[in-house]
This record gives C-alpha cells, structure tokens and sequence, in this order.
C-alpha cells in the first residue's frame, strides 16, 4: 500500500518560519542608555538643583534622599519621566484634630400670665444660663500652612437653660 501524504499547511509553515527568524533575532538590551538631565526639586523651603540619569521622579527622589509620605501632594507623580529642566515640587500635607469649646447661648421666652397687669414689670420665672459643647476640627496643613479646617463632631457636653420671663396681659 502506497503512502499517501497530506500537504502541509501554509500555516504551519509560516509558524514555523517565524519561530526560527525569531530565535535568531539579537535580543533586546535589558537596560535603556540614559542621558544626564538637569532637574530641580522643591521641598521643605529648598531648591535641590542635580543632574541625574534617573529614569523617573521615583528614582530621582531616592537618588536625591528625599524622603516623601503618603500624604505629600507630589508635581509631576512619581511616575513621571525626567526630561531637561523638570522642575519637582513636594508640599508637605500633615494634619491635627482639635477640640475646641463653645458657648451655647440661651434663649428669652416669654409666657403671658392674665392675673399679671400689662403694666407690671416682667417677672423672671427661671434665670437662663449658656450651655457647653465641644467641635472636634480636622485641620489639614500644607507645608505648615493652614489649608482647610473641616468639622467632624459636634458633642453638647451641657445644653443651654432658657430664661422664662412672664408678662402680664391682664387690663388696668
């Protein structure tokens, strides 16, 4: 019995073309030749000026020794390419919690009593007295600037008493 052949595919013939060119192709340099650029950072008050090959702000920041936080508003992101005369500022962002006390004013109120004239002086029923409370601010600075305060509690610890006046609306 004859041996019949099939036709091989152009497929695979281009499949395997393809794999031996690319086994015989130079293999790509694991490393970019980087040229020196002239860079700025701004940071605490002071301009650090350096020439570096760093290859973005991240290195450049470790390069320089400039430690950041999680916190710190960085221009251009740590991902940034450096290109000639980049200019890199850092703003330092901490924050605080305060808690500062207020006066709760009181309030007049007046009730009207029949067996008192019109004319008779006012009658203090029970004197009024200022509460107390207690607002807890997150203050959040920018290089040690006050940037935004916002309110994140308010606590009454002792609430206002009202003055009770009573007034007479009985006729003369």
């Amino acid at each position: 019995r004859a041996a019949t052949r099939r036709p091989r595919s152009p497929f695979l013939v281009l499949f395997v073309t393809l794999l031996i060119l690319s086994a015989c192709a130079e293999p790509t340099p694991s490393f970019v030749d980087r040229q020196p650029v002239q860079v700025s950072i701004q940071v605490d008050g002071e301009t650090i000026s350096l020439t570096t090959e760093s290859g973005n702000v991240r290195e450049l920041l470790e390069e320089a020794g400039v430690t950041i936080n999680d916190a710190d508003l960085i221009d251009p992101p740590l991902f940034t390419p450096l290109t000639d005369d980049l200019e890199v500022n850092i703003i330092r962002v901490t924050e605080s919690i305060e808690i500062i006390e207020q006066s709760i004013p009181y309030q007049r109120r007046s009730v009207r009593n029949e067996s008192l004239q019109a004319d008779d002086p006012p009658v203090i029923v029970q004197s009024g007295r200022p509460g107390l409370r207690e607002l807890t601010v997150r203050i959040v600075y920018h290089d040690g600037l006050e940037q935004s305060r916002q309110e994140s509690r308010v606590t009454v610890i002792e609430p206002a008493q009202d003055e009770i006046v009573m007034i007479g609306v009985g006729s003369a």
